[in-house]
């Protein structure tokens, strides 16, 4: 759960202080769940691409663990800053 934490809020920070130098480019957000990620989407609205790792409310955050598949999502958020 820390883990997933520190993750949304890095993501956040990097696309923010990005945003500021491209002004036109769409800011690459990997959230941890889908409610930040839904968050992020209502403040950022279309200048932000958001990917939630945990796209499903029924699962259980405490429960995860990573993947190829969520490595990869992480990398294409973070290539794109």
């Amino acid at each position: 759960m820390k883990f997933a934490h520190v993750l949304t809020c890095f993501a956040i920070a990097l696309g923010f202080c990005n945003a500021a130098s491209a002004q036109t480019a769409r800011v690459p957000v990997v959230a941890a769940e889908n409610f930040y990620g839904d968050v992020i989407r209502q403040l950022g609205g279309d200048r932000v691409q958001v990917t939630s790792i945990l796209s499903n409310p029924d699962e259980d955050p405490h429960l995860f663990e990573a993947s190829p598949k969520t490595a990869r999502a992480a990398a294409r958020g973070a290539r794109r800053l």
